[in-house]
């Protein structure tokens, strides 16, 4: 009887789990984006001339390359 109805509630929750797990989601991607904005913006107003180790950060990369192409670019 317990597995039936744990069967059951799982059925009919799924859905709004799987939302809040999108929701969340979302939630981190856009942080991760604004995230990287600021740090951009923050390279632009540095301005200095430092080397490539200063201009590291990672948002999307492993290993701090995202801060390093958009400082090429």
């Amino acid at each position: 009887m317990k597995t039936i109805l744990k069967k059951i509630f799982e059925w009919l929750f799924a859905p709004i789990r799987r939302r809040t797990i999108d929701s969340i989601n979302d939630a981190i991607e856009t942080n991760r984006i604004l995230t990287a904005r600021l740090l951009i913006g923050n390279m632009q107003q540095d301005g200095q001339e430092t080397g490539l180790q200063s201009k590291e950060f990672r948002v999307f990369s492993q290993a701090g390359e995202d801060g390093i192409i958009q400082y090429l670019i």
